[in-house]
């Protein structure tokens, strides 16, 4: 039999304390014609040291002094550029090899000769099993001979049938030396295998499965050294988003590649595959207090990613327009002088600015100089020609629609109360000190009051009224005042008709929904039932100019699918059967089917593809006759037991069979 030298590649950072036990694993082999390449990656404890104690002791033992940390990949690459052996094999400093590995290494050269071979791995678990060994199946390998680029590309990436890990395997020495020679200098530190490897595969052209060896020859020994948290921090769940430069790095890789096609496929898996594991650790492993920072973590890093609509509705649950117009980031351009602010005024820009100067013009006016205006564009070109004025903020938000501006307004502003406003509508220029003062007094949550079209005739009135506010108003809390509105139908939604206190906005995670029409309708009653204080006064004091909307039935149905889910989730959550939000939810649902029935079948489809798949309902048709106490009992019953999180697929098929 042929004596293949092999070289052992061991990555170390401050690992002194588990380095001398894999060493010795690999000392003690019965094959003996191997080099151990250590590669001390930047280590500030004494691991140096140990390295250096091993290699006087054993001259296969050679040592790469790295005076700067820079990652596993790295550390594997400067180990495989000086590596003599006819295949090298990479070894993690706290795990341990079989004392028969490297001969069977050997004896697969010489029977199989392939650029990959693949061998059994077990997990030693110290984080939930107490160090008990067990073979784990998914690392693995597939008892298969491939004898392509494409299928190896095919099996690892696009079937996930082998795993990407660089461990236990053995590697042509040609074929690993070609692959990190064209890995780029990155540092990041998470995902470094499953990028690796995608160059290992492309650049070999056969795969073996050594499945007849029933041995477990690698121990991945899990846990070592980490606390037991299932929670993450927003610095580590950064680290991992960062990620999303792999799938950059793999894109400029395969454009200089010849018949890429292929490696394009496997790398758009790849990113997928990234994508979701953010994806996983954001919805279960960051606290829910951070969740909106996660979310915008996630969505600065991912953003310009090559990723499908697919695998965002997959990841997070809702499209990527709609995600980013949630979370994604804002820039301020211009920021606020004082910082006593009262109160906050959004207001939404888009690049076709009309009637934009009067709008500023009757805010700036005010009487009531506590105030900032918070100016939110997607183009920050739309802005520059806005005035000086020590009370104005400019925020660019490039992301989704006027919805989204207004939530990034909300998480920029500073004021004790605010108040959104349209660029081409008109706000009472005398109006806000007496609301402020009104809403402060009272300390309501939410103060209403009334808007109406803009026509001449309403802006000399409104401006002849000088800033009166009555005096006749009655406080109520959130729940005694929807009941009222909407039994009674003297409540019109609109995103202009409220003053609402920032931080009970905040305290209670209140956004505008984005990416549909008419979102009042799904904010306006949220912040309605949640109040404990609120009040409306009948005093006129916006004025919004009448747009004309493009109809879309599609957007349509979503837009009022998402508000119907929202007000359910709401109701859901109640202490009580609330009869007015039931009612809302009920024309919500209404409309949804009178829409249904004119969809064609693609868009039908295209319901199913496009809406999250998280938000899930189930419900009956007798349910909604809210006139009918046992329907509505049944209904809250049903949901409460079950849950709102059942298939979309049963609102569909609901519809389908009206």
């Amino acid at each position: 039999m042929n004596t293949h030298k092999i070289s052992i590649v061991i990555p170390v950072y401050n690992d002194g304390e588990f380095i001398k036990d894999c060493l010795e694993s690999v000392l003690l082999q019965n094959y003996k014609n191997f080099e151990i390449i250590c590669v001390n990656d930047g280590s500030t404890d004494n691991t140096l040291d140990v390295l250096n104690e091993y290699a006087k002791k054993d001259e296969r033992v050679i040592v790469i002094d790295k005076k700067v940390n820079e990652g596993t990949m790295l550390a594997r690459k400067s180990g495989a550029e000086i590596a003599t052996g006819s295949y090298i094999t990479f070894i993690d400093c706290d795990d341990v090899i079989a004392e028969d590995f490297l001969y069977y290494i050997n004896e697969s050269i010489n029977k199989y000769n392939a650029d990959i071979m693949h061998f059994n791995i077990a997990v030693q678990d110290f984080f939930h099993n107490n160090g008990k060994i067990e073979r784990k199946h998914s690392l693995c390998p597939i008892n298969k001979t491939l004898n392509s680029t494409k299928e190896i590309l095919r099996y690892t990436y696009l079937e996930r049938k082998i795993h990407t890990a660089l461990l236990g395997k053995a590697f042509r020495s040609e074929v690993c030396k070609k692959a990190f020679s064209q890995l780029p200098y990155e540092k990041n530190h998470v995902g470094e295998d499953v990028f690796s490897y995608l160059y290992l595969a492309y650049y070999a052209n056969t795969y073996k499965g050594v499945c007849e060896i029933d041995k477990d020859l690698y121990i991945y020994r899990y846990g070592l050294g980490v606390s037991n948290s299932e929670t993450m921090s927003l610095s580590k769940f950064e680290i991992y988003c960062k990620m999303s430069c792999w799938d950059k790095y793999a894109y400029e890789f395969a454009k200089n590649q010849p018949d890429n096609e292929y490696l394009i496929k496997a790398i758009e898996s790849m990113a997928k595959r990234l994508f979701h594991d953010c994806c996983s650790i954001y919805r279960r492993r960051t606290p829910k207090e951070n969740q909106r920072a996660a979310a915008a973590i996630l969505a600065k890093y991912w953003k310009d990613s090559n990723l499908d609509e697919d695998a965002w509705l997959v990841g997070v649950y809702e499209s990527k327009e709609r995600f980013l117009a949630k979370y994604g980031e804002s820039v301020v351009l211009k920021e606020r002088c004082s910082n006593d602010v009262k109160i906050s005024v959004v207001v939404t820009l888009s690049e076709d600015v009309k009637c934009f100067e009067k709008c500023l013009d009757g805010i700036l006016k005010q009487k009531f100089n506590d105030i900032e205006v918070i100016l939110v564009t997607a183009d920050k070109a739309a802005a520059k020609n806005i005035i000086e004025d020590d009370r104005i903020k400019i925020i660019e938000h490039k992301y989704g629609d006027a919805a989204a501006r207004r939530n990034a307004g909300i998480l920029n502003a500073r004021g004790e109360y605010i108040i959104f406003a349209d660029e081409n509508d008109f706000l009472n220029a005398e109006s806000l000190g007496r609301l402020y003062d009104v809403a402060a007094e009272e300390n309501l949550d939410v103060l209403f009051f009334e808007n109406r079209e803009y026509t001449e005739d309403a802006l000399n009135s409104l401006q002849a009224s000088a800033g009166s506010v009555a005096e006749n108003y009655k406080i109520y809390t959130g729940v005694e005042y929807m009941h009222l509105a909407y039994i009674k139908d003297i409540h019109k939604n609109s995103c202009y008709g409220q003053m609402i206190k920032l931080s009970y906005l905040k305290d209670k995670n209140f956004m505008f929904l984005t990416g549909i029409s008419k979102e009042e309708d799904a904010f306006v009653p949220l912040i309605m039932f949640n109040a404990g204080r609120c009040a409306k006064i009948p005093d006129v004091v916006y004025l919004q100019r009448k747009t004309e909307k493009t109809k879309n039935l599609l957007k349509e149905f979503e837009s009022h699918y998402m508000i119907y889910n929202t007000l359910i989730s709401a109701f859901i959550s109640s202490e009580y059967v609330f009869e007015p939000l039931l009612m809302t939810a009920e024309k919500e649902y209404n409309i949804c089917r009178r829409i249904h029935r004119k969809l064609s079948k693609n868009d039908k489809y295209e319901i199913i593809r496009r809406l999250p798949k998280d938000y899930k309902l189930i419900f009956e048709k007798s349910s909604f006759d809210h006139q009918k106490p046992n329907a509505v009992s049944r209904f809250v019953q049903c949901i409460r037991e079950q849950g709102i999180r059942y298939s979309i697929e049963l609102l569909f098929s609901m519809l389908k069979n009206r």
